[in-house]
């Protein structure tokens, strides 16, 4: 057998497939499928990330919704307690023309200004500035 007759002999198995590099188009190649199959899984996997977080921020806020709410008066004093304890953190007393209300942390609030007690969707009970959902305030029982 000659050497020329050697270079040009194809085994059996790759008879009728492309073996010249290049002779596949690139559209069609088997690394181009590869890669555009990881993008349409990273697209879709994406997507299902940002409606996941979407949804988990509708359910918080739901939670954070007022379910009800009374006026309370207006406000007349707020007395700092201080802490009462290490693990219950600090404590204002907030007096209203119907009464007073023990509070978690500080309270801020303008003398004669109204206040409302909200119950929020989840069941905490909070005193607001009437109006103003930043002061709210969880009440302490």
């Amino acid at each position: 057998m000659s050497a020329e007759k050697q270079a040009t002999t194809v085994p059996g198995d790759l008879v009728g497939k492309s073996v010249i590099k290049g002779g596949t188009p690139w559209w069609k190649s088997e690394t181009f499928t590869n890669i555009a199959g990881s993008i349409t899984g990273i697209s879709l996997a994406a997507t299902l990330i940002g409606v996941l977080f979407a949804v988990t921020s509708w359910l918080i806020d739901q939670k954070e919704a007022v379910a009800s709410s009374a006026s309370v008066g207006a406000l007349i004093s707020v007395k700092y307690l201080g802490s009462n304890g290490f693990m219950d953190g600090r404590q204002t007393q907030v007096e209203s023309g119907r009464g007073s209300f023990l509070v978690a942390g500080t309270f801020q609030g303008i003398k004669d200004v109204p206040l409302v007690v909200e119950v929020r969707k989840r069941g905490d009970r909070m005193l607001c500035v009437t109006g103003d959902h930043d002061s709210c305030r969880t009440l302490l029982e």
